[in-house]
């Protein structure tokens, strides 16, 4: 069995038609993600080594060394509420509107992200980088003359 992390999403949605060719939406979204990746430090002392260029810091016969690791023992949590309405005003117009209210918490993000105390990942966990408490997105699509088509996003 290949290790890796393991994402679980559940989603629940009401879809509603309305009068007039629109339509609307509520969704919840929850992911939930485990065995991420974070960076580890440590320090650990060794027996010093025979080499100059080792970077350590010596201590008599022995060596103070850093050592770098990746594992898989990060979580995430995210839960988002989407509301969604969109309909045509006519055929040759129709829009799209959507609001989304979310949180994501982690206590890493990333591989390439490092712990603040490398001893104790219990302060970790909050609010991720990609944490977006509201998002809102309107997108259209109307067709011009001689084939024309414009499409906007805000």
């Amino acid at each position: 069995m290949a290790s890796g992390a393991l994402p679980i999403q559940s989603i629940v949605s009401l879809e509603h038609a309305l009068p007039h060719n629109f339509r609307t939406s509520v969704t919840f979204s929850h992911t939930r993600t485990l065995h991420m990746l974070r960076r580890e430090l440590s320090t650990r002392l060794c027996p010093a080594p025979s080499f100059p260029t080792f970077p350590a810091v010596a201590f008599g016969r022995s060596a103070l060394i850093t050592i770098l690791s990746t594992t898989r023992q990060a979580d995430f949590d995210q839960n988002l509420l989407i509301f969604t309405l969109g309909g045509s005003i006519n055929r040759n117009a129709s829009f799209n509107v959507n609001y989304a209210y979310g949180k994501a918490n982690s206590d890493t993000d990333g591989a390439g992200t490092f712990a603040a105390n490398p001893y104790d990942f219990s302060d970790e966990y909050g609010r991720t980088s990609s944490d977006v408490r509201h998002r809102f997105t309107l997108n259209g699509s109307f067709r011009g003359p001689w084939g024309l088509s414009f499409n906007p996003l805000v």
